[in-house]
């Protein structure tokens, strides 16, 4: 039973991981957007 806990966690962490992952890309692609929106007056 120690074992499917142990993978449990594991794969939480690896989830939490991947989110902060793809936070960080969709606050980047804004920035990227709003820098080119900037430049094009819009």
């Amino acid at each position: 039973m120690g074992q499917i806990k142990l993978n449990y966690q594991t794969v939480m962490d690896k989830l939490d991981e991947v989110s902060q992952a793809v936070e960080a890309l969709a606050m980047k692609k804004k920035q990227q957007i709003k820098r080119v929106k900037t430049a094009l007056n819009l």
